[in-house]
């Protein structure tokens, strides 16, 4: 008899706890598609070059990667994307690199990719600057700004560690790895064209004018 009531109790109390995770989990999920709703839209995707080169312009915010993705299923004639970002959320620079690859593309930097821009870049099958173009690199930290707060990142390291499993499958040079988050959040590596070339993390400068 006791044993029937404290398992009767004990059922009960699974049964509320299961119950308040699955309305704190909607709550959540309430959040966050409120959040997409209302947030800032901070990067710009077009098309040029006769609709075969997508371009993306402006901070690489939380969604970027499906909006991407969306595009490509309509325009499958899309080869090449050219990136011009000071950077953005780490998992939508992952997102994007492996995106990037699947889809076999290439990719090139005219002007400035930054930050998680690069591992943007990085997922392009062949890679290329122009010559006022440059890549920037240095350490992640916590953004809690609108844009990003919804899916922080905890650990800035593990995050780094796994964009470094990202551009070592990319074929870029163990050396060069060692130096990509040596820099400071507050800072920015640029490296030259030669070190890029040399560190296979371009496969070529492009003449612009």
């Amino acid at each position: 008899m006791v044993f029937a009531i404290g398992f009767n109790l004990s059922t009960a109390v699974d049964s509320i706890q299961a119950a308040t995770f699955k309305i704190k989990q909607q709550e959540i999920e309430n959040d966050y598609k409120q959040f997409l709703l209302e947030r800032d839209i901070n990067y710009k995707i077009s098309l040029r070059n006769n609709m075969t080169q997508l371009v993306i312009t402006g901070e690489l915010d939380i969604g970027i990667t499906t909006a991407v993705k969306n595009i490509l299923k309509q325009r499958p004639n899309v080869s090449t994307v050219a990136l011009n970002s000071i950077g953005g959320h780490v998992y939508e620079g992952r997102g994007l690199s492996k995106l990037f690859t699947r889809q076999s593309l290439d990719t090139y930097v005219y002007h400035e990719c930054s930050s998680a821009c690069t591992t943007a870049f990085s997922g392009g099958v062949k890679r290329y600057i122009g010559t006022d173009g440059k890549l920037g690199f240095h350490q992640y930290k916590h953004d809690l700004s609108i844009n990003k707060k919804a899916v922080n990142f905890h650990n800035a390291g593990a995050e780094q560690e796994r964009d470094l499993e990202v551009f070592k499958s990319r074929g870029i040079k163990d050396h060069f790895l060692k130096k990509i988050f040596k820099e400071s959040s507050n800072g920015m590596w640029f490296p030259s064209h030669k070190e890029l070339i040399e560190a296979k993390v371009i496969d070529g400068v492009i003449e612009t004018n």
